[in-house]
C-alpha cells in the first residue's frame, strides 16, 4: 500500500512537473512574442531565404501555418506541430523563383515516444550573378560573374502534453558568396495548445539568438533577424475546412506582418487553397494519391515583371508496418459514419420538425373549425328569436374566418330581408 503511495505521488509530481515546465515555456514564449521586436536590433537581413517559407501546402495557404499541426512543414513553421505526426513522413519541396533563383527544401520525420522527430534540409542560391569592381566611387562590370547560396540543416524535436505541445529547432547555418563563406547557429522554439476542440494556437520563436561568421580578414559577424509569431487555426465545416491566422513580427522591421489563409476539403484526396502572404495573394491544391500526395501554390509578387513565385511538393507517408495507413483507414471510416450520424439525425430533426408543423396545423384547423360552428350556431338561435341584427353579427364572424362560408352568406341575406319586411 506505502508502495502505491509512492508511485502515486511521483506520478503526482511528475505531473505537476511538467505542467510547471510547460507554463513557463508558454510564458517565456508569451513575452518574447512582445518583446520579440528587440532581439537583435542591430542586425541586418542575413539569410532572408529563412523567411521565405517551405511547402507548397503551407505558401498555398499564404503562409499562415503556426497554429497547424499533423504537416512536416511544422517543423519549419512552428516545431511544436510535428508532436502530433501519427507515422513517418518524407516532403520535398522546389521552388520556381525569378532572377536565377532557386530554393530546395527536404524534411523526414517519424513519432519518437509520446513526441517526434525531424531532420531538415533548407538550401537557397543565386546563380550567375554579374561581377562588378568601383573605380572612384562608380561600379563597373568586370565581365565574369559569380554564385551565391546559403543553407540550413535542422533537427526537430517535439513532445505532446495533455492538450498542448511544445517543440524546439536546433540549426546549423551556412553560405557562400563566391570566395568567402560563413557558419552559425540558429535556434526556434514553438508552443501548439489547443484551448477549443476545433481552434488551435500557436506561439513561435525563429532565430532565437541565431548568428553567421564570415571568413573574413575581421571575421564579420551578422545576427540573423529573430521572428516572433502569434498563430490560430479553426476547423469548421466538420472539419473540411481549415481557417488560419498569423501576426508576426521580424526584429528589424517597424511593421508587423499579417498571413492568412484558408484550406478547403473538395473531397477526401482533393483540396483548395488560398491565401494572402504580407499583402500578397497566393492560391494552390492538393492532391492524394494512397500514400503520396502533390501539393502546388502560386504566390503572386510582381505580374508585370513574372517575378511570381511557384512551388511543388510531394509528400510521403510510410506505411509502417501498416499501422499508419490502418489508421488513416480508421479515421476515414469513422469521419464518414460520423457524417452519416450526422445527417440522419439532421433527417429526423426535419421529419419531427415538420410532423410537429402538421399536428398544430391540424389542431388549428379543428380550433377554427370549432369556432366557426359555434357562431353559425348562435346566430342561428338569435335568428330563431327575431333578433336578426345579432343573428348577422355572428354569420359575419363566420365570414371574417372563412369568406366563402356560403351557409353563412345565404343566412345573412335571409336575416337583412326579414328586416326589410
Amino acid at each position: 500500500m506505502s508502495a502505491l503511495m509512492k508511485m502515486s505521488s511521483g506520478n503526482m509530481n511528475n505531473a505537476s512537473v511538467v505542467g510547471g515546465i510547460m507554463k513557463k515555456i508558454i510564458a517565456v514564449l508569451g513575452i518574447a512574442f512582445f518583446c520579440g521586436a528587440y532581439v537583435h536590433a542591430d542586425s541586418v537581413d542575413a539569410m532572408p531565404f529563412l523567411r521565405m517559407g517551405v511547402s507548397a501546402r503551407a505558401m498555398g495557404m499564404g503562409s499562415a501555418f503556426a497554429a497547424v499541426s499533423c504537416d512536416l512543414a511544422a517543423a519549419y513553421y512552428n516545431p511544436a506541430g510535428i508532436a502530433s505526426l501519427e507515422g513517418s513522413k518524407v516532403s520535398f519541396m522546389t521552388a520556381m523563383l525569378s532572377n536565377s533563383r532557386s530554393m530546395q527544401w527536404l524534411s523526414y520525420g517519424m513519432p519518437l515516444g509520446n513526441g517526434a522527430l525531424a531532420f531538415s534540409a533548407l538550401s537557397a542560391g543565386v546563380s550567375d550573378i554579374p561581377g562588378a569592381t568601383l573605380s572612384a566611387g562608380i561600379p563597373y562590370l568586370t565581365g565574369d560573374s559569380f554564385d551565391s547560396s546559403d543553407m540550413s540543416l535542422a533537427v526537430t524535436y517535439a513532445k505532446k502534453y495533455d492538450k498542448a505541445s511544445a517543440g524546439m529547432n536546433l540549426k546549423y547555418l551556412s553560405s557562400s558568396i563566391d570566395n568567402n563563406s560563413a557558419a552559425g547557429f540558429g535556434f526556434d522554439a514553438g508552443v501548439n495548445f489547443k484551448p477549443a476542440e476545433k481552434l488551435s494556437v500557436g506561439v513561435v520563436l525563429q532565430d532565437i539568438a541565431s548568428s553567421r561568421k564570415w571568413d573574413t580578414a575581421n571575421d564579420t559577424k551578422e545576427n540573423i533577424p529573430t521572428v516572433a509569431k502569434l498563430g490560430a487555426a479553426y476547423a469548421v465545416l466538420d472539419g473540411d475546412m481549415t481557417l488560419a491566422v498569423d501576426i508576426s513580427k521580424i526584429s528589424d522591421e517597424d511593421d508587423n506582418q499579417i498571413n492568412a489563409g484558408a484550406e478547403y476539403k473538395l473531397s477526401g484526396n482533393l483540396a483548395a487553397r488560398v491565401g494572402v502572404d504580407d499583402g500578397n495573394f497566393a492560391a494552390g491544391f492538393g492532391i492524394g494519391m494512397g500514400a503520396l500526395s502533390l501539393n502546388y501554390a502560386l504566390r503572386f509578387e510582381d505580374v508585370e515583371n513574372n517575378a511570381n513565385r511557384q512551388y511543388i511538393s510531394l509528400d510521403y507517408a510510410f506505411a509502417s508496418s501498416g499501422s499508419s495507413a490502418l489508421r488513416a483507414g480508421e479515421k476515414a471510416r469513422a469521419r464518414e459514419a460520423e457524417k452519416s450520424a450526422d445527417r440522419l439525425k439532421a433527417q429526423e430533426q426535419a421529419e419531427k420538425k415538420a410532423e410537429n408543423k402538421r399536428l398544430k396545423d391540424e389542431e388549428k384547423a379543428a380550433q377554427t373549425k370549432a369556432e366557426m360552428k359555434e357562431h353559425y350556431n348562435k346566430g342561428s338561435e338569435l335568428y330563431a328569436a327575431g333578433k336578426y341584427k345579432k343573428a348577422i353579427k355572428e354569420w359575419e364572424k363566420v365570414l371574417e374566418i372563412d369568406p366563402e362560408h356560403q351557409q353563412s352568406k345565404d343566412s345573412i341575406a335571409k336575416a337583412r330581408k326579414k328586416l326589410e319586411e
